[in-house]
């Protein structure tokens, strides 16, 4: 029994040398493992230095291409709005030219109409007094009442004409001031 108790201590010892060299190169292994896992980081950490690098170059890059480009783009855009402006510009001047030559032919116009029917309103009434005075000298009453007739009528004329002049400078005014479209 003593002997098998000494071989079995034996075993152990000799299990335990094996296990000591076994965790003895399991170490070693550890410490290569742990040099190169460093140097492999050292490796991807200088390779994503570098990568981070060149794309922020390429970035800064393609950045400064879309701002040179965009700058260009903005300048062209703002002289085709200046050029269009000044075109519009010179439409408006020109149809405000027109419109002032086309007011002040119409507002000559109706100065002309105005003259005509004052001479013509002249004219009834220098013919209504000569006709007035006629029919004094002869009849009284009947004088009365064709002057109220006569009064009525050039009350109405006198009307109508204040009423289309007063029209007529209204369409005026409000071409004047109407605001350009």
């Amino acid at each position: 029994m003593e002997k098998q108790i000494m071989n079995m201590l034996n075993d152990i010892q000799r299990n335990i040398k094996e296990l000591d060299s076994n965790v003895k190169e399991l170490e070693s292994n550890m410490k290569e493992l742990r040099t190169d896992v460093q140097a492999d980081m050292r490796e991807f950490r200088t390779d994503l230095q570098s990568d981070m690098k060149e794309l922020r170059t390429d970035v800064q890059a393609e950045m400064q291409e879309f701002r040179t480009d965009l700058q260009a783009d903005m300048k062209e855009l703002r002289s085709d709005v200046q050029a269009e402006m000044q075109e519009l510009k010179s439409d408006v001047q020109a149809d405000m030219m027109t419109l002032r030559t086309d007011v002040q032919s119409n507002m000559k116009e109706l100065r002309s109409d105005v003259k005509a029917d004052m001479m013509t309103l002249s004219t009834d009434v220098k013919d209504i007094k000569e006709t007035v005075n006629r029919i004094e000298a002869s009849q009284t009453e009947d004088v009365i009442a064709m002057l109220k007739v006569g009064a009525q009528r050039s009350e109405t004329d006198f009307r109508y004409l204040n009423t289309r002049i007063t029209d007529i400078d209204k369409r005026v005014f409000t071409l004047e001031n109407r605001p350009e479209s």
